[in-house]
């Protein structure tokens, strides 16, 4: 079973349906990209880093044929691995536990946090990509 815990960002397929140009389309692609590192860029910041092992397995994609994009992990890159700091087998998908949180720990959401703080942003590229006046 293929788990995931990611965060997307479906606001760039909305401005690719109001695109009116191949070249507006083309800015729309270029304004996720650059949302893609700014929020991928924010999470990574966030990232509990008690071994580094999150933090380093952390995964920025795009999606829908780069209008839209995902940022988050796997849970290949986890389970049945071994942590390099630590030298043991990783057997759960401790991302869940560390963004929802458990009965003795409260949930840190780092990677919905990263799109909520972006979100204007995001609109603001997205709205001057699909200008007539964008260069």
């Amino acid at each position: 079973m293929r788990v995931t815990m990611l965060v997307r960002s479906t606001t760039g397929l909305e401005a690719a349906m109001r695109a009116r140009t191949v070249r507006q389309r083309a800015r729309v692609k270029a304004a996720t990209v650059r949302s893609l590192d700014r929020v991928f860029t924010r999470a990574q910041e966030s990232t509990p880093r008690d071994t580094h092992y999150m933090a380093l397995h952390m995964r920025a994609e795009l999606t829908r044929e780069g209008y839209d994009f995902a940022v988050g992990f796997r849970s290949s890159d986890f389970v049945g691995q071994t942590n390099p700091a630590t030298g043991q087998v990783i057997t759960a998908f401790y991302p869940v536990f560390v963004i929802k949180g458990t009965r003795f720990m409260a949930g840190r959401d780092f990677l919905s946090a990263a799109l909520r703080a972006e979100r204007v942003n995001i609109r603001r590229g997205y709205a001057r990509a699909l200008s007539d006046r964008a260069s």
